[in-house]
């Protein structure tokens, strides 16, 4: 457990200094940490490996590459800007209190997802939470593409955010945000709920096809859980993140109350329908608090063409299921969601070149 918080804190470390090149030198910066890490992560867990070590030292080995990213860190963020020792007792106290509730908020953003498994646990469930953590595996690889996108946008939008006085361009590029995040995961999400049953089997084998209606459950998670990232960064930047503290907290009481009211009668697919219920209740409350501070914010403008093509290639997939093999189908949706895109004008020329020039943004 000590190896495991000193490898956590040494993560911390090496991202605080992440944001001195942010400006800068990007690529170098992340190409010299990133690949002296994983060098030497690789090095140790095969010398870790060759001696035939404990997991222990495989720990270690992890702990102890991160602690070599850091130094390269460290290194390259010298050259790019003079860094000072030290820090006033002031600083440490303002770092204290700007840092406590986004390490809260970011705490308490995992615990929906986890607290319908003690649940189920504590119900005597057993078999119910094997069946809800199974989909909870295959949900990483799915939230790549949103995710991804709120990722690349965060720099930009948090730059934007602090200044009161360029809210219209965050009007605008949280509209293109919404767009392309509807856009995104939207048809992942239809697509994960229609093959389900295929890809759990697939996965983990016919044994844990009771699960595939969880997982379907589970994956339209992925978009106010993606939303949420975006709407904490913005938040945050304004300096209302012990507002979004209190939001994950409303958010995980909602979520646990639901589970307690849907984990018994349904099992996992009840504790599936709770954690959905928590992350969209999360982003409202998040949204609502976004838009009180800049009035004009827009949702369904930008959710219903996206919402639409989604729905009619909900409804071309489901005769597809049973006839066309799964490659094929993945290439004909992706036609069919395209030209559908395409149709219903869900992206406009303006909107293409807006968020160009959130990626392009100094």
């Amino acid at each position: 457990a000590s190896v495991a918080v000193a490898a956590q804190a040494i993560m911390v470390l090496r991202q605080s200094l992440a944001a001195v090149p942010i400006a800068h030198e990007v690529m170098i910066y992340e190409m010299w940490q990133i690949v002296a890490g994983r060098l030497a992560l690789v090095a140790l867990f095969l010398g870790a490996v060759a001696a035939r070590l404990s997991y222990l030292h495989l720990f270690t080995a992890t702990a102890a590459a991160g602690l070599v990213s850091l130094v390269m860190a460290w290194i390259v963020a010298a050259r790019l800007t003079p860094l000072r020792w030290g820090l006033r007792a002031s600083e440490m106290a303002y770092l204290a209190r700007e840092s406590a509730p986004v390490a809260l908020y970011n705490f308490l953003g995992q615990m929906p997802m986890y607290v319908n498994v003690f649940l189920l646990q504590w119900l005597g469930r057993t078999e119910a939470a094997s069946f809800f953590q199974a989909p909870q595996r295959l949900l990483g690889p799915v939230m790549i593409l949103p995710m991804s996108l709120v990722l690349a946008l965060s720099p930009a939008i948090a730059r934007i955010s602090v200044d009161p006085a360029r809210r219209d361009e965050l009007r605008q590029h949280y509209a293109t945000a919404l767009r392309w995040m509807f856009l995104l995961a939207l048809p992942v999400c239809v697509a994960a709920s229609v093959y389900a049953p295929e890809l759990t089997s697939l996965v983990f084998g016919v044994e844990f096809l009771p699960s595939s209606v969880v997982f379907g459950v589970l994956c339209w998670g992925i978009l106010p859980f993606s939303l949420n990232a975006l709407v904490n960064t913005v938040l945050t930047a304004m300096g209302k993140q012990g507002v979004v503290a209190w939001a994950h907290v409303a958010a995980l009481v909602v979520s646990a109350g639901a589970g307690l009211a849907l984990a018994l009668p349904y099992g996992h697919d009840g504790a599936g329908v709770a954690f959905l219920i928590g992350v969209t209740v999360l982003y409202l409350i998040n949204h609502y608090v976004l838009a009180v501070h800049v009035p004009g914010l827009p949702l369904w403008s930008r959710l219903w063409r996206p919402a639409l093509a989604s729905g009619l290639l909900a409804a071309a997939l489901i005769p597809l299921k049973s006839h066309v093999a799964i490659p094929w189908v993945a290439l004909l949706g992706l036609g069919i969601y395209g030209g559908l895109v395409v149709v219903l004008k869900a992206v406009t020329v303006q909107e293409l070149r807006g968020l160009a020039r959130v990626f392009r943004k100094k």
